[in-house]
């Protein structure tokens, strides 16, 4: 599996579940079985290696969810996205909004 961009599971002691998150893997490490090193948006070191199984290829890695609206006005949101910091809030048309 040699995606440029996937999803991460992130995995604790009692759960599992999906984040929509998007990472990119910047290396692949040959061992048994072969782990990944991943990086953010932001082209910082994810901490750790991962596992195939543990990563989901990207179905649409150019649609962004947004996490909260913050304000509206008129036909424009301003939007927190999901996985992104607060410096990349933006003002959208509702019409670009699924």
């Amino acid at each position: 599996m040699l995606p440029s961009t996937i999803r991460a599971i992130i995995c604790g002691p009692s759960n599992c579940g999906k984040t929509n998150v998007l990472f990119t893997i910047v290396k692949v490490q040959r061992t048994n079985p072969a782990t990944y090193l991943l990086e953010d948006y932001r082209e910082k070191s994810v901490a750790g290696a991962f596992y195939e199984h543990e990563l989901h290829r990207a179905t649409h890695p150019d649609v962004y969810l947004v996490e909260k609206v913050l304000r509206r006005k008129g036909d424009k949101m301003y939007a927190k996205w999901l996985g992104f910091d607060g410096s990349h809030n933006s003002w959208i048309h509702k019409n670009n909004v699924i």
